[in-house]
């Protein structure tokens, strides 16, 4: 019997007799789910809201990341009309490389190449495919110049 029936047969029972033991106890268990389910909800809206917090604080260092390399971008096309190609070069060079990971940070990068296919790092500037944890190391500027790019999307442990 669906909980709309069961609701209806019990209303239009009190209406003329008193409720049986076993309605009342029905209703106590459907009021107890529906209020189990309204903690869950909240918790869950807590939980979303916590994660939506990570994604805005993500999204703040991803704006300053990208405004620094539009800086520097800018300043290598500066030199350009400058007719500094050199040292225009230079600038490119350094935002393709790759970033300079912190000395104290012993994460491992995870990448995306070209393709979408994730690939982790070795330690020591190979890396693996993701899901073939048993596949050979790899140079990362081979994976680079095969797909097109290579982006650092995350780091683990």
């Amino acid at each position: 019997m669906t909980t709309t029936n069961r609701l209806a047969e019990i209303r239009q029972r009190t209406g003329k007799e008193s409720a049986r033991e076993s309605d009342l106890a029905w209703l106590l268990a459907f009021a107890d789910g529906a209020a189990a389910t309204g903690r869950y909800q909240q918790e869950h809206i807590v939980e979303l809201a916590a994660g939506q917090e990570h994604a805005r604080q993500i999204a703040a260092i991803l704006e300053q990341e990208n405004d620094r390399l539009v800086t520097e971008a800018g300043r290598a096309l500066d030199l350009l009309m400058a007719g500094e190609p050199g040292e225009a070069a230079e600038i490119l060079k350094q935002l393709a490389a790759d970033p300079i990971e912190a000395q104290d940070d012993n994460r491992r990068p995870i990448y995306l190449d070209g393709n979408s296919r994730a690939w982790i790092s070795c330690g020591d500037g190979n890396i693996r495919a993701v899901e073939g944890a048993t596949s050979q190391p790899i140079p990362a500027a081979d994976i680079r110049t095969r797909t097109g790019s290579l982006r650092e999307i995350g780091r683990t442990w």
